[in-house]
């Protein structure tokens, strides 16, 4: 039971997070003046960013929290859940805060420095919290509802991305820029509120209700270093890999589809959203795809028939004219619900139960990382003034297709490395993973993995 209050805890806090990341899509119009409130002055507080200064917010947000995420497992190793939870919860406020209180300064520059600042330190307190909450569901949920415990998390980001894409468009033509932060600021008490109960159930309930093969003590969750990243296995790798080429594409193309509809096809600022939002809201059947996931197994074939389709959505915009704007956040929302559960439900049936932070840790940072990189190159092709707008916007998706495209290469090795290993840990249906700390570079050969099927327990 109390695995469940755990998880309710922390999908809060994710939740309310997201709502604070994705705000500023559709508040793009007011944050870089070319709203229509904002060239007539009805909306004094907007701001005059550039298309790089924009993407910076996430730039930086991922740069730092992909560091975060790194480094994450030392920080647990040395202070355990309750203080990473406590600490993780206090940067995310005070970085929201700061990034609030940005518009307030006089001169633009100056508020894009403290809000820049304040997405830095806020990215410092989700990333790390992101990481602690992935490796407790991994300890409680395995052998159980993995699928569904990491679908159940996922979504809550996802449902409030789309609070963010599908309201903040209307709040802010009703209310202006600073008191749209306001709002979205008052939300996000919630976020340190989940952040610290989630640890504290931890902390009083873990020891008794964790299965002794995989709990490990809270004061301390593993330990961190380049020699046990080193050991995870080629399996692992292969996951991460794929975490990188797919969520860089996905969160940029979340990040400047608004923008995308209102350059090219004249949409306001609310119908952009509505329509961005449309990834999120199919990413709603993800706890489905969980219990099915759970009940079949077969997470290798289902990632790569998710990455083909994600392939195929970003390259369609740049081959196909005349398409409907909509289409391009079903194909994306489909492969997102899909590797929401399948992908990172994969990751804990190749690592060591004493690993898995690291192992998320590192995953985590190389999606965050991926994404700020891409990020600032598409703010750099979407600044060049000297192309037309339908060929800037043109570069910007065979670019993500590219990358896009590497995902799906992958899937195919994933594939084969696990028809390699005689146990099939990612084509099993429920699983535990027995693999020991220094057993991880050689899980190819010698995996422990142990399938649990009713059948079998009968």
């Amino acid at each position: 039971m109390y695995r469940w209050v755990f998880l309710f805890w922390s999908s809060l806090s994710f939740f309310v997070s997201q709502i604070f990341i994705d705000q500023t899509a559709p508040l793009v119009g007011r944050l870089t003046g070319k709203a229509e409130a904002c060239r007539n002055g009805d909306d004094p507080d907007c701001l005059d960013l550039t298309a790089t200064e924009f993407n910076s917010f996430y730039v930086v947000q991922y740069w730092v929290g992909g560091v975060a995420a790194l480094s994450s497992g030392f920080f647990l190793a040395r202070y355990g859940v309750w203080t990473t939870s406590c600490t993780s919860g206090s940067l995310s406020f005070l970085g929201m805060l700061m990034f609030t209180l940005g518009p307030y300064l006089a001169a633009s520059s100056s508020s894009y420095a403290l809000m820049l600042v304040g997405r830095l330190i806020f990215a410092l307190g989700i990333f790390t919290q992101v990481v602690l909450s992935h490796q407790i569901k991994s300890h409680w949920f395995l052998g159980k509802e993995l699928a569904l415990a990491f679908a159940l998390y996922n979504v809550s980001s996802r449902l409030g991305s789309v609070c963010a894409l599908t309201a903040m468009g209307a709040i802010v033509q009703q209310m202006g820029l600073q008191r749209t932060l306001w709002i979205t600021l008052a939300m996000g008490v919630l976020a340190p509120v989940g952040a610290v109960l989630a640890g504290w159930t931890y902390k009083r309930h873990a020891s008794a209700s964790i299965d002794a093969a995989v709990y490990v003590d809270t004061n301390g969750i593993g330990h961190f270093g380049l020699r046990k990243v080193a050991q995870l296995g080629r399996e692992f790798w292969t996951l991460s890999a794929m975490v990188f080429f797919f969520y860089g594409p996905l969160f940029t193309l979340i990040a400047d589809y608004p923008k995308y509809l209102a350059e090219r096809y004249q949409y306001d600022e609310a119908s952009a959203g509505e329509i961005t939002g449309v990834v999120s809201d199919i990413a709603f059947f993800a706890p489905l795809l969980g219990l099915l996931i759970d009940k079949i197994g077969w997470r290798d074939v289902l990632n790569s028939m998710a990455t083909a389709l994600f392939f195929t959505g970003l390259l369609l915009p740049a081959t196909v004219r005349n398409l409907q704007p909509v289409a391009i956040p079903v194909l994306l929302g489909l492969s997102y619900a899909v590797l929401l559960v399948g992908l990172w439900c994969s990751i804990p049936l190749v690592t060591a139960p004493a690993d898995t932070g690291v192992a998320f840790g590192v995953s985590l940072g190389l999606q965050a990382l991926s994404s700020g990189i891409l990020l600032l190159v598409t703010g750099v092709l979407l600044d060049q003034t000297a192309l037309d707008i339908a060929k800037r916007w043109e570069n910007f998706f065979i670019f993500l297709a590219s990358i896009g495209g590497m995902a799906f290469l992958l899937s195919g090795l994933s594939l084969y490395y696990d028809r390699q290993n005689p146990l099939r840990p990612l084509r099993m249906k429920h699983a535990i993973s027995f693999i020991t700390a220094d057993a991880n570079s050689a899980v190819n050969e010698s995996s422990l993995l142990l399938g649990l099927q009713e059948k079998d327990v009968q």
